[in-house]
């Protein structure tokens, strides 16, 4: 049964994650969020100029199937203007619309006319070798308004290519060295096919060899030399909607997504405030939805384009999520607001009970108080991680070996080694977060910031947000920037398995020395609590 939903009023944000863009939402002086992308300069400078060379093969009496504009008497350098899909030019997936062609076959094109250009380009011969110019792909930085995450895609090759056109790469000169960056999806192509690379992922490694450092013509050739089947490791840009975080109640997300596409979401039901909701269950890695940073894991959807889901059953919802076209209205209620706030005093509630002991002859009502200690009794799960606990010196009852947490609690610090092994979707699931600028030197540890769920990371149940990373494999993360930090995990995905030294809070506590306590303690599906009973 559908019902339309009206009479709530709610923050509205607004995300335009076309898949055809590499955008960025951030927030605005209003309640909205809009988003930004990049657009090429008007006029090419030689500091963002990158160069190639490509070569095509055609058969006598073939065409190339791109079109080219400019000439000294067209006020222009020649320039792909078209590329015809299924031409040779467009299946080569080398060259973008917008490229300078600078020479055909070793022949320099500055002074020629644009018929003598195109006379040329159709008399050339079977090999077809072009020396092209091109923009250079900005450079992503991971900030306040953007956080970096990882993916794994596995790509069936079509002819000798997956259907994209990477650009970028190391250059002896620093200033043009870029990450290797897919900058154009063929349409129809296997990485199109696929759905999950957009323009404006960079590609960091093929079949686990890593792409740092090389240039463009060695990416190419790694691309060329795989197999029919490669793994390909993404690394793309998630919104960081600081809106969302800071809102108290419903908000109207409006997620723009083109048509047939896939929002990303798996729904699911569950019990809250003792009726049946719609919640998100999972949201698929560099999807439109998780690209965009404003769903996650849990929210509860309340409507969908003006549609209640109070009286829906599942598969109507999902059918309404599937159905939506363009610009697909969300009211949700983000996950944040439906849990217990990680507060020290809601995240461990003592009662005293007034059961008596079975062994106790009479009730003792001694008031003599004793710290409480706390102990990481986590039992490892060896599909997911190891965690070892150092002992801390400090004496929890010394106000000295103390200090005071944000909401100010009395607490001390603990240092504990987690293990953890990559996913192959999610990677390890951890986002970081320290400084200002990615390329900034690091004077403190870096935080966690972000837990995806059901990943690595939270299933071991170890990991919190806001815990302080020491060292990743025995390297210290202080006195590095947060990019070096970020490229030691990357580089730790590629072999599937991590150490992390983390730091934390424990909150100093005062329980009495004897009796019986009923104690409550929030728990997340799959995770466990972190005792062992013997």
């Amino acid at each position: 049964m559908y019902k339309k939903r009206s009479g709530m009023a709610a923050t509205r944000l607004f995300c335009s994650c076309s898949p055809l863009i590499s955008c960025l939402c951030s927030s605005s002086s209003s309640s909205s969020t809009s988003c930004s992308s990049y657009s090429p300069s008007p006029s090419l400078t030689d500091e963002f100029k990158g160069s190639s060379m490509v070569e095509l093969m055609k058969k006598e009496g073939t065409t190339l199937g791109l079109t080219v504009s400019g000439g000294i008497d067209k006020d222009g350098k020649p320039r792909v203007s078209n590329l015809r899909q299924g031409g040779i030019a467009a299946r080569s997936d080398q060259l973008n619309v917008g490229d300078y062609i600078k020479s055909v076959n070793g022949i320099n094109l500055t002074k020629f006319r644009h018929d003598e250009i195109i006379s040329l380009l159709k008399n050339v011969g079977e090999r077809v070798v072009l020396e092209v110019e091109y923009e250079l792909p900005p450079v992503s930085v991971q900030g306040s308004g953007v956080m970096f995450k990882n993916v794994e895609v596995t790509l069936h090759k079509e002819g000798n290519t997956f259907g994209f056109v990477i650009r970028g790469g190391a250059h002896e000169d620093r200033n043009k060295s870029r990450p290797v960056t897919i900058t154009t999806i063929r349409p129809g192509g296997p990485a199109d096919r696929e759905g999950t690379i957009k323009p404006g992922d960079r590609l960091l490694s093929i079949d686990g060899i890593r792409l740092h450092g090389t240039s463009h013509a060695e990416a190419m050739s790694i691309l060329k030399q795989c197999g029919q089947e490669a793994t390909l490791l993404i690394e793309y840009d998630v919104s960081i909607m600081d809106s969302i975080a800071s809102a108290s109640g419903p908000l109207l997300v409006e997620v723009a997504k083109p048509l047939g596409s896939s929002l990303g979401v798996a729904l699911s039901t569950s019990m809250y405030c003792n009726k049946q909701v719609i919640i998100i269950d999972k949201v698929k890695p560099a999807s439109i939805a998780d690209r965009c940073g404003a769903l996650h894991a849990g929210d509860h959807i309340l409507s969908v384009d003006g549609t209640s889901m109070e009286y829906c059953t599942l598969a109507e919802a999902t059918q309404l999520l599937a159905s939506a076209c363009e610009h697909v209205k969300m009211e949700i209620l983000p996950h944040h607001q439906t849990r217990l706030a990680l507060k020290a005093s809601d995240h461990v509630k003592v009662q005293r009970s007034n059961r008596p002991l079975p062994w106790e002859s009479g009730t003792n009502n001694n008031s003599n108080f004793l710290p409480y200690q706390h102990y990481n009794t986590y039992h490892p799960d060896q599909s997911c991680s190891q965690a070892k606990q150092k002992s801390s010196p400090n004496n929890p009852l010394s106000l000295a070996s103390s200090t005071v947490g944000l909401a100010g609690q009395v607490v001390h610090t603990e240092t504990t080694e987690v293990t953890l092994v990559s996913d192959s979707i999610m990677g390890f699931g951890i986002q970081l977060q320290g400084g200002v600028f990615a390329t900034e030197t690091l004077t403190s540890p870096p935080l966690i910031a972000y837990i995806d769920h059901d990943s690595p990371a939270e299933r071991c149940g170890v990991l919190q947000i806001g815990d302080r990373l020491l060292s990743i494999n025995g390297i210290p993360t202080e006195d590095s920037t947060l990019e070096e930090t970020n490229q030691l995990l990357r580089d730790s995905s590629i072999t599937s398995k991590v150490t992390l030294e983390i730091e934390f809070d424990v909150a100093e506590s005062v329980i009495p020395s004897s009796g019986t306590f009923h104690v409550k303690l929030p728990k997340k599906p799959g995770v466990e609590l972190g005792i062992t009973i013997s």
